[in-house]
């Protein structure tokens, strides 16, 4: 047998043919890098929510929680997973079309989001904090693109850096403004200023290389790329929806201080979400070459690790949040929340199961199922729909805590039925 070692693979060639494996040292490199940076700026997030509970009280926070339930979900449409196309080297088409195309939904996400804030009529305060987060998720959308460039050819560490100069100097900057004029419309102008200036000129610069010529527009060949990303990209809008279907529910009910209060706590499953987003991208491209080779073994293997991983991390969070609870509200949040030690246990359990789900939506789309990715959505979308409106009006901020959970269990559920599909159509079951 005859090893070849390339950046970040290993190639084995034995008996004429030629197999190659994502190297394990590689990967986990590669994971450190992306936990790094997206560790960094998941903390960074929570100090922003943290930050505003002791010096806002809960409804800054529930101002900020709602601009973000709102400008989250349209931003991840607006992207219509197209850095999925690079990532698993699926026919992505070129860079400038991918760019173009991206630009294009950008616009038209901003648009929406004015529209949207104009159909709401919300108090003019409340209207420039949900634009300025539009804003912010508009620059991170443009920063997404080129992470996919960074990734699909091995330089990883453009992103963490990336993630980790927007989270620790975005969150000075807010701080610094935030204390200064004691505005959270001014602060959150900052942040999106920030997190501006760092895609100009660190992520567009370091990634140009690779990117080739932006001209000219080929409007064939761009419809071409939206009408195959369509489908996934409005399977992970509505994966991102669900999971703020609860707070939206919870704002209608009870008001923009209970959903401070509830934001507050469930940002615990946005910092988890942030560390799967680092795990499961940094393993979509090998999970994705494992399939495609016919290592099913190993893409098995690395799942089945994976999770187990996320299963022990999230059954020692609610052991922490059961034993510490109170101690620990005060210290994050402040006197304020205190009392809700119990629902916290309740949100860090519905969090396990929805960051487990969610890790396995990843490893699924490395099987290339793209066109199952919307109809099980839209499952789970009709299983925190029907929870949310039947528990929020009654129990309140428990009742979307408990949707969270049974969010979390029917998307295990639909991961298990995608995997027995792929593995069925690849004849890997009896």
């Amino acid at each position: 047998m005859r090893r070849i070692v390339r950046h970040n693979e290993c190639v084995s060639i034995e008996d004429g043919q030629t197999q190659t494996v994502a190297s394990g040292r590689a990967l986990r490199a590669n994971f450190a890098l992306a936990l790094a940076g997206l560790g960094t700026y998941a903390l960074a997030q929570w100090l922003i929510v943290s930050f505003l509970a002791h010096l806002g009280g809960p409804l800054a926070v529930g101002q900020f929680s709602l601009g973000m339930a709102i400008a989250g979900p349209l931003a991840t449409l607006s992207m219509l997973a197209s850095r999925t196309l690079l990532q698993t080297r699926d026919r992505p088409g070129s860079f400038k079309d991918l760019w173009h195309l991206r630009l294009i939904t950008t616009v038209m996400f901003l648009v929406v989001m004015l529209c949207i804030t104009l159909i709401r009529g919300d108090p003019i305060e409340l209207a420039v904090i949900i634009m300025l987060l539009g804003a912010y998720k508009a620059v991170e959308c443009l920063s997404d693109l080129t992470y996919g460039v960074a990734q699909a050819t091995g330089h990883d560490r453009i992103m963490s850096t990336s993630f980790f100069l927007r989270g620790v100097l975005g969150f000075l900057a807010f701080a610094t403004a935030f204390v200064a004029t004691r505005s959270l419309p001014i602060a959150l102008a900052v942040l999106a200023l920030v997190a501006f200036a760092i895609f100009w000129f660190h992520d567009w610069p370091r990634t140009s290389l690779h990117q080739g010529p932006l001209l000219p527009w080929d409007r064939d060949a761009v419809w071409s790329i939206a009408c195959r990303c369509a489908p996934l990209g409005v399977a992970m809008f509505i994966n991102t929806f669900n999971i703020v279907i609860p707070r939206l529910f919870l704002e209608y009910h009870a008001g923009l201080e209970a959903l401070g209060v509830f934001s507050a706590l469930a940002y615990l499953i946005t910092v988890g979400n942030i560390v799967v987003a680092a795990m499961g991208n940094t393993m979509l491209t090998p999970l994705a070459r494992h399939w495609d080779e016919g290592d099913f073994a190993g893409f098995t293997s690395a799942t089945l690790k994976a999770t187990a991983t996320l299963a022990g991390l999230s059954l020692a969070g609610i052991v922490i949040c059961w034993l510490a609870g109170p101690r620990l509200l005060a210290v994050l949040y402040g006197p304020d929340f205190v009392e809700y030690a119990n629902l916290l246990i309740v949100v860090a359990a519905g969090g396990s199961f929805l960051l487990i789900g969610n890790f396995l939506g990843y490893a699924m789309m490395a099987t290339k199922t793209f066109a199952l990715q919307l109809p099980l959505n839209v499952v789970a979308l009709a299983a925190v729909l029907i929870a949310s409106t039947a528990l929020i009006p009654v129990r309140g901020a428990r009742g979307a805590a408990e949707a969270i959970l049974i969010l979390g269990a029917t998307k295990i559920l639909t991961a298990a039925f995608n995997a027995h599909y792929a593995y069925a159509r690849r004849g890997q079951l009896a």
